[in-house]
């Protein structure tokens, strides 16, 4: 039954994360990139926090729930943002595909 818990916490993370990971790119695509960054940056900071809080609970499932939201989370926002960015942006130059990826 706990594996059973553990997994469905994490599904329901995960689609949590990228759901609103998803919206919140969408929002951020018409902004400034440093914008997208400052957004992952929180992201990264509120899931250690809530990471910490997680552990004080004792409960496998509850980390899971918040380790997939972040994953979900950081997933969301690169597909919603729309754009290639970090060491892909890199790749894709080098390889001429940036600009027809997002056409």
């Amino acid at each position: 039954m706990d594996l059973a818990v553990v997994i469905v916490a994490t599904v329901a993370g995960l689609a949590a994360g990228i759901w609103g990971g998803f919206k919140l790119g969408e929002r951020l695509k018409d902004q400034r990139p440093w914008k997208y960054w400052v957004a992952n940056g929180l992201a990264v900071v509120v899931s250690i926090l809530l990471l910490l809080a997680a552990g004080f609970s004792q409960q496998i499932w509850v980390w899971a729930l918040v380790m997939s939201a972040f994953a979900g989370t950081l997933t969301g926002l690169k597909y919603g943002y729309g754009k290639s960015v970090g060491i892909w942006r890199v790749h894709d130059r080098m390889m001429d595909t940036d600009e027809r990826l997002r056409d």
